[in-house]
């Protein structure tokens, strides 16, 4: 079973915009290619989409 987090795509995003703003690019980095894997459908924010 996923983490909580990654059960909702928003809440997922939402976790890795805040790892954005929190200045950990490689964990956001790593955790978006994993959502792109997982969601691959689901539009980006546009905060998130040159990361």
């Amino acid at each position: 079973m996923l983490p909580a987090k990654q059960q909702d795509p928003r809440a997922w995003l939402e976790e890795i915009e805040k790892l954005r703003r929190d200045g950990k690019l490689k964990e956001a980095r790593e955790s978006l290619a994993e959502f792109r894997k997982r969601c691959p459908d689901h539009e980006l924010p546009k905060a998130l989409r040159d990361l």
